[in-house]
């Protein structure tokens, strides 16, 4: 080896690449395709090489630039190397804070590319979608401000509490089947159940069994809430459930409503009688997604209805959420006539509830164009699931994290709750 050191080093040549640069020096590749090693250099540089010029068969970067944006940043990040075969020896050399820079911003992207993902799913424009991108909490800034245009930095506390959450999105074919089997193991082991009108229930769950069984289910990751982290690859809002520190949220009440469709195979529920019970699939439309995807899309992102929120509250917790309400409608006439809505329950309500839904798919009643067919969906039960939290954190100290967001994610954040009316069978 080292009687071959200095024949590979003597061809390499120190090169300067700007604007002054001599011809000879140009990183002209053409001039050297025909000859026994190539071009080979150490090339220094400043905007030149920053603006994205490409060093073939780059392997080894020293990164040196005190850069504070997003996209300049990315934009020099192009010519860290490429060389295929060689992935195994990439250099990229660069000081602590680059590389806490680089971290931060690789995963800004990969939640912006679930962002656009969502959109996609949604089938709506740009000009239709909100849009947002974490900040950074101490030195990097999105971009210069002269590009920001109508872009404006919102401080966002993640808190789950009076809230409530759905997979909208749900899993398909094999995935879904997991999901009805984990199901079907799950409830099982809970035990007896009560029922309450045309649902089943349990009352008294640990939130660790909670937290087990969501993070056994197939969840699509365009269901927003149940975004994992970039660098765990755990589900926060999981994770959440499982430590939080309330007592509130220390045990839950589960739910199954019973629709009026096909009733879900080999699933018998133990009512503590001697006559086992058997679940409806409630029924629902979907929306047309791409045939390659992962799941199915619920109509209008509905899975359950405003009833479900009632589930496990007391007569005296119903009456508070009906006062409450007239005094809504005291101070907003235009509330008129509405249901009571999602909100006004998990005000009130003292415990969590999970609420697990087994659906079948109709027959579109409007806009056959955007909706998908029954037979497309197929006849197996799918699951979607319903979490409704309590106001464990009326002061709101849920953990902040600040994003620059773009007009209509702004209005979408910031804007009154929409509630849907029931979606009966």
């Amino acid at each position: 080896i080292r009687t071959q050191l200095n024949e590979s080093v003597a061809s390499i040549k120190v090169v300067t690449i700007n604007q002054k640069s001599a011809p000879e020096e140009k990183l002209d590749y053409s001039r050297y395709k025909n000859t026994e090693k190539g071009r080979r250099v150490i090339a220094i540089g400043g905007l030149t090489l920053s603006r994205g010029l490409t060093l073939e068969g780059l392997s080894v970067s020293y990164f040196y630039r005190n850069s504070k944006a997003y996209d300049t940043l990315l934009q020099m990040g192009r010519w860290f190397g490429y060389r295929p075969g060689y992935d195994d020896l990439f250099r990229i050399w660069m000081n602590i804070d680059a590389q806490n820079w680089y971290a931060h911003i690789a995963n800004a992207v990969a939640e912006l590319r679930t962002d656009f993902r969502r959109m996609s799913a949604n089938r709506l424009p740009p000009s239709r979608f909100g849009i947002r991108v974490k900040a950074h909490p101490d030195t990097l800034i999105v971009t210069a401000q002269n590009k920001m245009r109508s872009g404006q930095e919102f401080e966002h506390s993640i808190s789950f509490s009076a809230s409530g959450v759905e997979t909208a999105y749900v899993a398909k074919d094999q995935l879904n089947q997991q999901n009805v089997d984990w199901v079907k193991q799950f409830i099982k082991e809970r035990g007896t159940a009560t029922t309450q009108k045309n649902k089943y229930l349990w009352s008294g769950v640990k939130k660790q069994a909670i937290a087990q069984f969501l993070a056994g289910l197939n969840i699509s990751n365009l269901n927003m809430q149940f975004l994992p982290d970039h660098e765990t690859g755990e589900r926060p809002l999981v994770k959440f459930i499982e430590n939080n520190p309330y007592t509130t949220l220390d045990e839950w009440d589960i739910c199954i409503p019973q629709g009026e469709n096909d009733i879900v195979p080999n699933f018998l529920i133990n009512t503590g009688t001697d006559v086992l019970g058997e679940v409806a699939c409630r029924s629902r439309q979907f929306e047309k997604t791409p045939k390659s995807a992962s799941y199915f899309k619920l109509n209008r992102q509905r899975v359950g209805d405003t009833s479900d929120e009632k589930v496990g509250m007391s007569i005296s917790q119903l009456a508070a959420v009906e006062n409450a309400w007239k005094d809504e409608l005291a101070k907003d006439p235009e509330k008129r006539g509405k249901s009571i809505p999602g909100y006004m329950y998990r005000k009130i309500r003292s415990k969590p509830l999970l609420t697990i839904h087994f659906i079948k798919a109709v027959e579109p009643k409007v806009k056959p164009d955007t909706m998908m067919k029954a037979i497309d969906i197929g006849t197996d039960p799918i699951v979607a699931i319903s979490l409704s939290f309590p106001d464990f954190d009326p002061e709101s100290k849920g953990k902040s994290v600040v994003y620059r967001l773009n007009k209509v994610a702004l209005r979408d954040l910031i804007g009154e709750e929409e509630e849907e009316g029931d979606d009966t069978d």
